[in-house]
């Protein structure tokens, strides 16, 4: 209930398969494969948006200056990497799922200090499987994942 204070407004774009989602004092909009849950889209806004909140993910031992590079893992529609660009000097935004990626690329588009890296972290380069549940992927062993690139970090 508290989010959907948040959203000013979500337009599904059936040709892109994304919607279109303004939230109340974000410059501009995000983008969240259509299909979801509706839940899912309210639970990101209060990760984001809501410090009260259990699951904000800004707290003072983790806030972002303008000398900081930022490791968005998982950054799904990218609306933390949305609202921190503007303050850092880089954000990576990982983010295996392809669905995942195609809205990345539209909420992050035009912004220059932002690089979508489209990988799941994994223990060795390579392919990996994921498997989802929502917004909640993970990489799994079974043989009906969704192959999608892996890379390691060194």
């Amino acid at each position: 209930m508290i989010a959907r204070r948040l959203i000013q407004s979500a337009t599904p774009l059936e040709e892109a398969g994304l919607l279109q989602v303004q939230a109340v004092g974000v410059r501009a909009p995000f983008f969240f494969p259509l299909g979801m849950p509706r839940d899912e889209v309210e639970q990101v806004l209060c990760d984001i948006l809501k410090p009260d909140q259990w699951h904000y993910y800004e707290i003072p031992q983790t806030a972002v200056r303008s000398e900081d590079v930022v490791a968005d893992c998982g950054a799904a529609e990218g609306l933390f990497t949305l609202t921190v660009a503007h303050r850092c000097r880089h954000v990576f935004a990982i983010e295996p799922a392809p669905a995942f990626v195609r809205a990345l690329e539209r909420t992050l588009a035009g912004l220059a200090n932002v690089r979508i890296l489209p990988y799941a972290l994994a223990e060795t380069d390579g392919v990996v499987r994921l498997s989802a549940d929502g917004i909640t992927w993970r990489i799994v062993e079974t043989a009906d994942g969704l192959l999608v690139p892996g890379s390691f970090y060194r």
